[in-house]
């Protein structure tokens, strides 16, 4: 059923609020002496903040116009409550990040001479565009129209042998990138996570000890060969098999799933263009081999529901499944959360669908295919801290949150923090430290104060004292979790994916003596290759695949379309992104690594969106 139309002239103050949000200056501007009204100088600041913009302004009004009316004409069905609930939220984050960015703090949105009025049209216009772009994104991916088919020839060599075709295609493209990187980039965690596996430093659980094993045996193996650089080698050249064989896998995927050309195109192109694949995969870092094993893991779980009791006569799909759970447990301490929520829900799932007359093999099949693996994994872990005396790891990681929200009430409230409060803070962390060190970025340099000998009961009261500040300022812990997290939401934050170095001087004491170095393959090359990456973040097109909030907002998008049609089923697919997504909020910082578990896998999750819109319009 169409839905009434907004007149026009509401329209057009709608597209000049959206125009206003994308072209003014949130600064405060100078104050003009000969107004002297407050009226008049909100005008005079708004006009100011459009200074020299006005170019800008008038393409993105006559942009917001057109698609308004374009959308008016071509859209059929509501976009649904959950849908407007969203973007209201998402667009209050919007505007506490224009504060955060200026100042940190967002005192500046309701700063006089003209601030307030400035806060209302960008709140009002920034939820105009986000309901513009999401009912135009859904609108697009409920249609059926696709590409015209070209290129004949080489979408048959792709259709006859998926696996082995998209493989060599994807290999080839890595080829340069796997050549100039020698022997592999490397990053702070990497250098630890090698001291440890040589008795540098003390073995701690604080960095999974199985991926320490990952990379620390082939490089034991490169210095048995007489080449420290060439086990590290080793180390990139199975992350880049890795990328090339999954990534292939999720091609055929795609392909048997029906998905249309331009997202098989796209989801090419994102592989061999953007810098979260190729160099990520030369990274030698834990996130690599995770955001491979969860993808895979995700697919997994698309076949699961595609092919039902048939899923289970496949040894390929078990091993793979198996595989999966495995890798994602035990090579980052956040797998295993993701793992026990997704397999708990769709164990739950499958017992409903037994109660309901389904097959009771399935059942059998996903208890014993879900919970032997998480049990292997256990074991598997639970040996490697025995055979290296792993000093098991602390409980800060977990407490990020709210170990920031406490430094910011420390630093803004201080004085209002009474003996009894102090006492129990200062039980868990350094009290007079704390607020010192307050980043509001990054929750990392306030962990560092937590004392990982107290207990669950200094912990408890801990919690009390924190609840009591919060409910005294609760705007004081909202703005230290929206200041931590609103790059997850905001996407004209820039994120560069930037090629790194082997040695590094600050770690020299762990790379000289395991003779890690710099090669100088092609440094010209390398710095073009690097140009080209910076370049490329810069684009919409890869940039966002790199962007944090690209990803988030797509799949809360698709979240919300999928319960506006009632289809359940896609909440399954949809699941592993959403646990990724509440584990960053909840982690000491935002980084771009941290999503492209699922970013990797956004294609096959759009796929199946379709999907799910085609056979509910086939039923009907």
């Amino acid at each position: 059923m169409r839905k009434k139309a907004i007149p026009a002239a509401a329209l057009a103050l709608l597209c000049f609020c959206a125009a206003c949000s994308l072209s003014m200056e949130f600064i405060p501007a100078a104050a003009d002496p000969y107004l002297s009204s407050r009226p008049a100088a909100a005008l005079g600041n708004l006009a100011m903040s459009l200074n020299n913009r006005m170019l800008t302004f008038a393409v993105c009004f006559s942009a917001c116009l057109c698609f308004a009316l374009f959308l008016r004409r071509r859209e059929t069905e509501k976009p649904g409550a959950l849908f407007h609930i969203c973007c209201v939220l998402i667009a209050g984050v919007w505007l506490s990040a224009q504060g955060f960015q200026y100042r940190h703090r967002t005192d500046i949105l309701w700063a006089p001479a003209g601030q307030p009025l400035k806060s209302v049209l960008y709140l009002i216009g920034s939820l105009f565009l986000l309901e513009l772009i999401g009912r135009g994104l859904l609108l697009f991916l409920d249609s059926e129209r696709d590409l015209p088919a070209r290129g004949g020839k080489l979408l048959d060599a792709f259709r006859r042998r998926p696996l082995l075709a998209y493989f060599t295609a994807f290999f080839l493209f890595c080829l340069p990138t796997w050549i100039i990187c020698y022997p592999g980039y490397m990053v702070v965690d990497s250098y630890v996570q090698l001291a440890y596996y040589f008795q540098i430093y003390e073995f701690a659980g604080q960095l999974p000890p199985v991926h320490t094993l990952m990379i620390g045996i082939p490089v034991r193996i490169g210095r048995a060969l007489g080449s420290g650089n060439f086990g590290l080698f080793l180390v990139v050249c199975m992350q880049m098999l890795a990328l090339c064989a999954v990534s292939a896998y999720l091609m055929k995927t795609l392909q048997d799933f029906g998905a249309p050309r331009w997202l098989k195109l796209f989801a090419f192109l994102t592989v061999i263009l953007s810098p979260s694949h190729i160099v990520q995969a030369a990274l030698v870092s834990k996130d690599t081999p995770y955001s491979y094993a969860v993808l895979l893991f995700t697919i997994e779980l698309a076949w699961l529901f595609r092919l039902g009791d048939d899923y289970w006569k496949s040894r390929f799909h078990k091993l793979l499944l198996a595989f999966s759970i495995v890798m994602s447990m035990l090579v980052r301490p956040n797998g295993k959360y993701l793992v026990y929520v997704c397999a708990l829900v769709c164990l739950i799932v499958l017992a409903v669908r037994v109660r309901r007359g389904g097959a009771r093999r399935s059942l059998r099949s996903a208890l014993l295919f879900f919970l032997c693996p998480i049990l292997i994994s256990l074991v598997i872990a639970k040996a490697v801290d025995l055979r290296y005396d792993v000093i098991p790891g602390s409980r800060r990681e977990a407490l990020s949150l709210p170990f920031q929200q406490t430094a910011r009430y420390l630093r803004d409230h201080g004085d209002d923090v009474t003996q009894e409060e102090r006492e129990k803070i200062d039980a868990i962390l350094d009290f007079e430290e704390l607020p010192h060190y307050y980043s509001p970025m990054d929750s990392s340099s306030v962990k560092q104060f937590y004392r990982d000998e107290t207990g669950i009961k200094e912990l408890m009261t801990y919690f009390g004292a924190w609840l009591k500040m919060g409910l005294r300022h609760p705007s004081t812990y909202l703005d230290a979790t929206l200041n931590q997290n609103y790059p997850l939401f905001c996407p004209w934050t820039v994120w560069t994916k930037e090629r790194g170095a082997t040695y590094s001087p600050r770690h020299s004491h762990i790379a000289d003596p395991l003779g890690l170095h710099d090669v100088d393959v092609a440094d010209g090359l390398e710095e073009i290759l690097r140009g080209a990456d910076r370049l490329l973040c810069m684009l919409p097109f890869p940039g966002l695949c790199v962007n944090c909030a690209g990803t988030t907002l797509l799949l809360i998008l698709l979240c919300c379309g999928a319960i506006r049609r009632r289809e359940w089923e896609f909440l399954l697919y949809a699941l592993p992104g959403l646990v990724t997504v509440g584990t960053i909020f909840l982690a000491p910082v935002v980084d771009p690594r941290f999503i492209f578990p699922v970013s990797y896998g956004m294609p096959l999750v759009v796929c199946l969106y379709r999907n799910g819109h085609r056979a509910r319009m086939n039923a009907a």
